[in-house]
């Protein structure tokens, strides 16, 4: 698949990593803290990931604090998000 995608993009795989990555990243920085949506909450937890996988492990830890305080902000908690989405996955089945 990574040759495919190169091939049809004519670049290399990191490469465009690295570009999508810097795009999301000044996308991101247009949005002050707090004033965000669940949107910003998504890519800063992808920023977390894709620093993760480039092995930058402090950057990642901070990217993840990011995420975590921006949906606090927001007024997500993990207890009501869960809650939320067991009383939906037992509407489904019912």
């Amino acid at each position: 698949m990574q040759q495919v995608l190169e091939s049809e993009m004519a670049e290399r795989a990191e490469i465009l990593t690295n570009r999508y990555h810097s795009a999301a990243t000044r996308l991101s920085s247009t949005f002050t803290p707090g004033t965000g949506s669940i949107t910003q909450v998504q890519q800063l937890f992808l920023t977390a990931n894709w620093l993760k996988n480039e092995v930058r492990l402090v950057e990642s830890w901070h990217a993840l604090g990011s995420a975590i305080r921006e949906a606090q902000e927001l007024g997500m908690e993990l207890v009501k998000l869960l809650k939320d989405f067991c009383d939906q996955a037992n509407f489904l089945l019912t």
